[in-house]
């Protein structure tokens, strides 16, 4: 199964464009490649990225493996599912196999978009469930709070019924 793709995209937006702002866009490049070049680079490194010095922002929010970033992949997963075309046997090949490739790369497509950041589906579970979980010790000590003074008010209830004697001196 071979892939053809349609065309050469930068050739297409190339042709279509103006010839004299094409040729003005394309003198420029060339003086920006000479001056470079004079600066001291190599031909090849003209237009070169320094891919060291270059750092991917890292996302804030959800670690990567967290369950909360696995299960913004899930959800993305079914988004990515439904965008894909329902024919594209010639992509994926036909039947179960077909669906099951489909449904393969709309996982790892979904899992990279969740690792780099997804739609914040990831980090607005994470500070619900931080609000959920210091809502929650918040209560426990509430109760226990409440607890201790019930006990102690249990404790001096029954503490003074102990020693009190009727005033009246009959026993009950």
């Amino acid at each position: 199964m071979a892939i053809s793709p349609p065309s050469d995209l930068v050739l297409d937006v190339a042709n279509a464009a103006d010839p004299d702002k094409y040729r003005a866009s394309v003198e420029r490049l060339r003086t920006l490649a000479a001056s470079r070049m004079v600066a001291g680079q190599p031909a090849g490194q003209a237009f070169a990225v320094d891919s060291a010095s270059y750092v991917l922002p890292t996302p804030k929010g959800a670690e990567p493996n967290s369950p909360y970033t696995k299960f913004e992949a899930f959800m993305l997963q079914s988004f990515v599912q439904s965008m894909f075309p329902d024919e594209a046997n010639a992509v994926f090949g036909k039947g179960i196999a077909g669906e099951y490739w489909k449904s393969m790369m709309a996982e790892a497509i979904a899992s990279k978009m969740a690792d780099a950041g997804g739609i914040g589906i990831a980090r607005m579970l994470e500070a619900q469930g931080k609000q959920s979980a210091d809502a929650g010790s918040q209560v426990l000590l509430h109760q226990a709070e409440r607890q201790l003074i019930q006990q102690q008010l249990n404790n001096k209830t029954n503490s003074g019924a102990d020693t009190k004697e009727p005033s009246d001196g009959t026993q009950s």
